[in-house]
């Protein structure tokens, strides 16, 4: 009986045949495929907010191009980039906003609105502008 063996483990396993382009390594007298897919490879990136609403939305909006990426590896790397983008643009218009109101602050609750209107303000149009495109 084929054991639950780890990413790690069937790496480093010993290949004993090749065959049509696939290696083979032995476990108790069976020959099983060293076969990772795209999802195994992309295990350890960590993928934040904006990223993952982006592969939410390009599951929704394109299955097919997330499949491939997905299977290729490519997904979490594309949607670490997004994520970045995303973070860093946030940041930005949430600063540009808050100088740009900052003179209607007088108090704690006015500082505090002004600073979520920004953060809305701001994730909406990250949201029109990355988020929602495919990559």
């Amino acid at each position: 009986m084929r054991k639950n063996n780890t990413l790690k483990k069937i790496r480093e396993a010993e290949t004993v045949f090749v065959e049509n382009a696939i290696e083979y390594y032995e476990e108790d007298g069976l020959y099983y495929p060293k076969l990772i897919t795209g999802d195994e490879l992309e295990q350890d990136i960590y993928v934040g907010r904006w990223g993952r609403e982006w592969m939410q939305y390009l599951e929704t909006a394109d299955k097919i191009r997330y499949r491939r990426l997905m299977i290729t590896g490519r997904l979490k790397k594309i949607a670490k980039v997004v994520d970045k983008e995303a973070g860093e643009m946030v940041e930005r218009l949430k600063r540009e906003y808050y100088e740009k109101h900052r003179r209607c602050c007088t108090g704690f609750w006015e500082t505090y609105k002004i600073r979520e209107q920004g953060r809305m303000m701001a994730e909406e149009i990250v949201r029109s502008e990355i988020i929602y495109k495919i990559r």
